[in-house]
């Protein structure tokens, strides 16, 4: 049983708590006791987000596989077509669809590409994600970044981001 003795230090203040060495470890325990249940739920939490997480990185890696696709063939219209308006809104789409169609012109087809790292971020309108890849074309390497919307299993684009050298010194091929 814990013993706990109050000494009062002066009139009119509080009276002190003292525990006893055995009251400290009672309350250690406990205070132990719902650390391990509070690790063992953020654990779970980590755990199944995890797993979930894996499933959004799988949904827009199989995005970023039709858009290469897409590119190869020329399909421009197709890319906008499964784009967010963030991405090409109406007021950019002409930009937007000569800009893939220089970095197809520039760089030619996909050739081998991997992915190098990957983030998801939660938020309330869907999941982000964003996919790094390191990309061989036939005219040159490049980096390149994807950023989805993850809604429902459906992958939609909100960015590409693509860096290479050969976008600067090569000539248009047309």
């Amino acid at each position: 049983m814990s013993e706990v003795r109050h000494a009062t230090q002066e009139a009119g203040r509080p009276p002190i708590c003292i525990l006893s060495s055995r009251a400290s470890s009672t309350i250690a325990k406990a205070k132990g006791t719902t650390m391990f249940k509070q690790l063992v739920y953020v654990s779970l939490a980590i755990t199944l987000t995890a797993c979930s997480m894996g499933d959004y990185v799988e949904t827009a890696g199989g995005a970023v596989t039709r858009f290469h696709e897409q590119l190869n063939g020329e399909r421009y219209e197709e890319i906008m077509a499964g784009a967010g308006e963030a991405f090409g809104g109406p007021d950019a789409h002409d930009e937007t669809v000569a800009f893939l169609s220089a970095v197809h012109n520039k760089l030619g087809n996909l050739e081998t590409t991997s992915i190098t790292g990957w983030h998801v971020n939660y938020g309330t309108d869907g999941k982000v994600v964003t996919l790094n890849y390191q990309s061989s074309f036939e005219r040159g390497e490049a980096t390149e970044q994807f950023v989805f919307r993850v809604k429902n299993d459906e992958a939609e684009l909100i960015g590409y981001h693509i860096n290479s050298r050969a976008l600067i010194v090569n000539e248009v091929t047309l």
